[in-house]
Order: C-alpha cells, then sequence, then structure tokens
C-alpha cells in the first residue's frame, strides 16, 4: 500500500506538473544511495518516517458493504490512519539553476495540491477519499535527520501525507475476479502432469478521458520476454511470477506509451488499474471578443508561452490546442487594432478548458 502511495505521488510530480517527462527520473532510493542510471535529472522521493496520525479519528470495528444483487456481503475491518513522512530534493547534475528550478516546481505542486485525489489512488486506497498532504516541519530536528542519514544537507520538501493502512484488499472489479478464478481453474481436468497456472498479476487497462476499456494494448514485462494483449474488456495478466518489483511497458497506436511499476508479493495476484492518456485530444478551446462590443475577432495570434505552439483564431473567434499534458500554461494574445494580453489557463484530467478572452481596441 505504501508502495502504491510513493507511486501515485510520483506519476503526478512526472506527469507535466515538473519539467520531468517520466517516472523513471524519479529515485526511491535513500539518499545516499542514488544511482546515476544516465539521468542528468531526477527527482529523490524517499519514505523516512511513519506514526499514527493525532489528527484522524481512529475507530474499531468492522465496515460492511452488502451487495444485494450479487447476494454477498464484504467484510473489512476500519482503517488505522497514520502520518507518513517523506523527504524530496531536486538532482540536475549539468545545472545548478536547472536543480533550483526543478526544486521549485516540485515545491509548487505540493504546495498548490492539498491533497491526492481519490480517483487517481489504487483500488485498495479508494473509498477514504482524497489523501491528504502538506509541506510541514518533519517530526524528526533537521540536522538530526541528515544525520542519520548519513547525507549532506541539502535542500529539502518535507512533505507529511495521512494515509489509511487496512488489513486485507478492497474488492476487485466483477470481470478480474472471473478472469482470475477462471484462469486458475481451466486446466482441473487437465493431467496431473501439467504445471499449476497461478495468477500473479492482472489489470484492467482504461482511457483515462472516457474511462472505456482499451482493447490491443500490447503490455511487456520489462526484463523478461514475457508480453501479452488486452482483451476486448481491457484485461491482461501474467502467471507464474515470483514475488517482487515488475515494471510493465503499455503501447497502444493511438495512446501515449506508458511504464508503471506493480509490486507481487505474498504468493497472491496484484491488480492494477491503468489509464492510458489519448495521443490525441482536445486540451484548450476558447473564444476572444470585443471587450466593448462582444463581437467575435478574427485573425488574433495566440502563442502558448515556453512551447512553439500557437493558433490563431477563425471568423468566430475561435481557437484551440491539442494533446497538452495536465498543468499551468500561459497564452500571449496578439492582433493589430487591439491591446495584447497574457492570460493563465489550467489543463487538468486530460479533459479540456474554456477560456473566454476578451481584447481591448487600441
Amino acid at each position: 500500500m505504501l508502495t502504491s502511495i510513493l507511486q501515485v505521488l510520483a506519476e503526478n510530480l512526472a506527469g507535466g506538473i515538473t519539467t520531468l517527462t517520466n517516472t523513471e527520473q524519479i529515485d526511491f532510493s535513500h539518499p545516499v544511495n542514488i544511482s546515476d542510471q544516465n539521468r542528468d535529472c531526477l527527482l529523490n522521493v524517499y519514505l523516512y518516517d511513519i506514526r499514527k496520525s493525532k489528527q484522524m479519528q481512529h475507530s474499531q470495528g468492522w465496515d460492511v458493504k452488502r451487495h444485494f444483487t450479487e447476494g454477498k456481503a464484504e467484510v473489512s475491518p476500519w482503517p488505522t490512519w497514520f502520518d507518513i513522512s517523506i523527504i524530496i530534493t531536486a538532482i540536475d547534475r549539468t545545472n545548478t539553476l536547472g536543480e533550483y528550478r526543478l526544486f521549485y516546481e516540485a515545491l509548487s505542486f505540493c504546495l498548490q495540491h492539498k491533497s491526492l485525489p481519490e480517483q487517481l489512488l489504487p483500488l485498495e486506497l479508494q473509498g477514504y477519499g482524497d489523501l491528504l498532504m502538506d509541506v510541514l516541519d518533519p517530526p524528526i530536528e533537521i540536522g538530526g535527520l541528515w544525520s542519520a542519514l548519513s547525507a549532506p544537507l541539502r535542500p529539502t520538501i518535507h512533505l507529511t501525507m495521512t494515509v489509511p493502512i487496512v488489513v486485507g484488499k478492497k474488492e476487485e472489479p466483477y470481470l478480474v475476479t472471473q478472469r482470475v478464478f477462471g484462469m486458475q481453474h481451466s486446466s482441473s481436468e487437465a493431467t496431473k502432469s501439467q504445471s499449476t497456472r497461478r495468477v500473479s498479476i492482472v489489470g484492467i487497462i482504461k482511457n483515462r478521458k472516457t474511462k472505456e476499456p482499451i482493447a490491443e494494448v500490447e503490455v511487456a514485462l520489462l526484463g523478461t520476454e514475457k508480453s501479452v494483449t488486452s482483451d476486448s474488456q481491457g484485461l491482461f495478466s501474467f502467471e507464474n511470477l515470483r514475488d517482487g518489483n515488475y515494471k510493465l511497458r503499455l503501447s497502444c497506436r493511438g495512446y501515449e506509451s506508458l511504464n508503471c511499476n506493480v509490486l507481487v508479493e505474498n504468493g497472491t495476484h496484484t491488480f492494477k488499474e491503468v489509464l492510458l492518456t489519448p495521443d490525441w485530444y482536445l486540451s484548450i478551446i476558447g473564444t476572444i471578443k470585443n471587450c466593448k462590443t462582444k463581437e467575435p475577432i478574427a485573425e488574433v495570434e495566440v502563442a502558448l508561452l515556453g512551447t512553439e505552439k500557437s493558433a490563431t483564431s477563425d471568423s468566430q473567434g475561435l481557437f484551440s490546442f491539442e494533446s497538452l499534458r495536465d498543468g499551468n500554461y500561459e497564452l500571449r494574445l496578439s492582433c493589430r487594432g487591439y491591446d495584447s494580453l497574457n492570460c493563465n489557463v489550467l489543463v487538468e484530467n486530460c479533459t479540456y478548458t474554456f477560456k473566454e478572452i476578451l481584447l481591448n481596441p487600441v
């Protein structure tokens, strides 16, 4: 469960919020054990302390969820809430100023987002709402902390997250449970000489925007020769894997490729829901009008600052940008006969943002 939390945090930090391009630039190692691995720019995210939360109410007992249509009940204990302490440091071996910039981007993310949204969390952490996080003083004196880590003092973000720890897993989607049961019992009539099939990883792949399942996604188990393809319901699985950390590489025409980590432990199967981002989608759409007459303005040049992208408004004053990562963007609008204007636009959750902009005539 702690591994899942760190993975979600890493995916957010590398998901367009910072200059990092993928989660391979997030290192979870002890600060003195960070490996270069040909990475000039990275964030070190290290969990160093966990203790029972004093702010969250702790209840004892059992939570019973009845599924009347399926004639069964799911019983699980109430969670115990813990505060986990994480340090985040930035490393840029090519440019000190670049290191400060990366540090500032990570700090801005932590200050702007006071929680990890529930919909981004893995299945076992859903049902408890958004997970609170904040930049706070560490529970250990800073000098003593770095001394205990045997690492030199450096600029650090001290992040505290409040998370539920529950014994047992939340119920998986019915399709996944059916898939696992079917695979493990498909050879019940087979001869005794056949080896037992044990499902180690089972997952479902969905469109991040529509939440619809995606078929024909190639899922490669990196470091091995194993690969599978998702079926019409978006399901995939791997069998007979040893306990350990694995990395999946997902590729599908029409979607951005994605790497994700999966932990297999205790000889049981691990469920993973993966969301793929379409490689084309509308991110920003806007209309530009005269602030006095409210009439649309054509031929306005709209530049997306910090990129090479630009657009020009049509006869209805409309413009758009496609396939942008989530994040804050700044637009620069220029048109003969009007004052130039800069404005900010937030793109999030792979959905488009509508912006109405009024220009002042000269």
